[in-house]
């Protein structure tokens, strides 16, 4: 009771039955039947007005794309009367309220109220990130969230993108590791990879700090490996397998 979900129909599908078995059906005592926040590189933004809040929420996902996804994504429905309708903006144009993509360094973001007013953004259950900048192109200004709300005045007369973008900095990707016999590490200008077993289906991914993808590479199975580079600094070695993922920071010299 009180939970609501969407259902996308596919386009070649004129008509189609929905059903739901009695044995998906439950009940519990609980009050809320969401879970916590506990999700690495997230973060959820807040549009205040009128009293009203709205939330959108971000992630990045090296599985998501940069265009809607259904697995991973939700559509944005325009909220009712004066209240805030505040949504990511997808590469395909698609308005979303939840937003999973690879990592990138900007998005746009969509703003619309029924009425003109006083709006404003804030942040919440961040995970992971040093820097979210908001950039209002009208005003020319940059705000990072993290350290203060942003305020402004919506009118019903400007278009509900093109005004705001957001720019990321991470301070690192989150390490969860599920891979505790994968030994990385690195010597000068060389990236070792040991495994006492052969993992498959590896897609292997180092990242900058600030979250931008600098090597990519696919593998059939793995077991030791060395990576020849040419990149200096301190990276992020993203590591996705059948049997598992990790993540590593290394410094290259």
């Amino acid at each position: 009771m009180g939970q609501g979900f969407g259902v996308v129909m596919a386009d070649n599908l004129s008509s189609k039955a929905f059903t739901i078995p009695k044995t998906s059906k439950t009940h519990t005592a609980g009050t809320f039947n969401k879970k916590g926040n506990s999700e690495t590189n997230s973060f959820v933004l807040n549009a205040v007005s009128n009293n009203v809040i709205d939330d959108i929420k971000f992630r990045f996902n090296e599985r998501a794309s940069r265009n809607y996804d259904v697995e991973y994504d939700a559509y944005k429905l325009k909220s009712f009367g004066t209240s805030p309708t505040t949504y990511f903006v997808a590469d395909d144009g698609v308005k979303l309220a939840i937003c999973e993509m690879p990592f990138s360094e900007t998005i746009d973001l969509g703003f619309s109220m029924s009425e003109s007013g006083e709006v404003t953004f804030s942040l919440n259950n961040v995970n992971d990130f040093s820097e979210i900048v908001l950039e209002d192109k009208v005003e020319g200004k940059f705000t990072d969230l993290l350290k203060n709300t942003y305020s402004f005045n919506y009118s019903t007369d400007e278009s509900e993108t093109g005004r705001f973008k957001l720019h990321f900095k991470q301070e690192a990707l989150s390490e969860v590791d599920y891979l505790s016999d994968l030994d990385i590490y690195s010597n000068q200008g060389t990236i070792y990879i040991n495994n006492n077993k052969k993992l498959t289906n590896v897609e292997l991914k180092i990242y900058s700090i600030s979250g931008q993808l600098v090597y990519s590479n696919n593998y059939s199975d793995l077991t030791n490996k060395e990576i020849q580079t040419s990149l200096k600094g301190v990276y992020i070695l993203k590591l996705n397998s059948n049997e598992g993922v990790t993540t590593s920071k290394i410094s290259l010299k």
